[in-house]
């Protein structure tokens, strides 16, 4: 009979899922080279934004005593020694004074994952920010792609291509509006202003969220319609 998950490796997959909500490459119990020597990581984190690579170690203590100030330090010790960009340690238990101070003015935070998940980080939020734009701009290229548009004395007329069956919500029309209302969401998020859209709901009412759920909704809604821009067939010469 297989052993049951410890507390600890529970709490490492738990933190890797979080990041894999908003869409950032994450894994468990990896170990990189350094400048200096190897590391065993709990959680390593890998995007990209602005046309870099970034790197992110995540450490997880999952026990009841408060974290001193020696943790702070060494995680900032491992991420400069892996090129890393920036360093979360997530513990439960709490921090002492010395912890937030060694912290500060540094590429490290302090969190529990519950902190974490209830405040969005700034910086993670941007991040999962720009990648869903960048999906939205995608689909609304593909869209543009597959459609027609004649020019003639008086002006000029567009034709859209024919969305999928079992797509219901105002065919290719529909389809711009979805990601009209969840672009605007877009800028209400970097702005901070909460709830911000990202849907319409089935009544045509729209959808909002708080700054908890938003990142996970949003990119719940992008990857549907996605889907329908990628079942496009493009328009046909009359």
């Amino acid at each position: 009979m297989e052993d049951s998950v410890k507390p600890w490796r529970q709490y490492q997959e738990e933190a890797a899922a979080y990041f894999r909500e908003l869409g950032l490459a994450s894994e468990t119990d990896v170990t990189l080279e350094g400048a200096r020597t190897s590391h065993d990581l709990d959680v390593v984190v890998r995007f990209e934004r602005a046309g870099l690579e970034h790197l992110w170690i995540v450490e997880c203590k999952h026990h009841a005593r408060p974290i001193s100030k020696d943790r702070p330090l060494l995680l900032r010790q491992i991420v400069d020694d892996v090129g890393g960009d920036k360093g979360i340690l997530l513990a439960e238990g709490g921090y002492q004074s010395g912890a937030y101070e060694a912290a500060r003015f540094s590429n490290i935070s302090l969190a529990s994952l519950a902190e974490l998940r209830a405040t969005a980080d700034d910086e993670i939020l941007d991040v999962a920010i720009n990648e869903i734009e960048t999906r939205v701009r995608a689909a609304r290229g593909l869209l543009y792609s597959l459609s027609k548009y004649t020019r003639h004395p008086r002006g000029g007329s567009g034709r859209l291509p024919t969305t999928p069956s079992d797509w219901d919500k105002g065919g290719a029309i529909g389809l711009l509006g979805h990601l009209s209302i969840l672009e605007s969401g877009m800028t209400g998020a970097r702005a901070r202003h909460f709830p911000a859209t990202y849907g319409f709901a089935s009544d045509g009412s729209v959808l909002r969220a708080d700054r908890k759920s938003f990142v996970v909704l949003a990119r719940a809604t992008i990857e549907v319609l996605e889907s329908v821009a990628n079942g496009l067939e493009p328009v046909e010469d009359k």
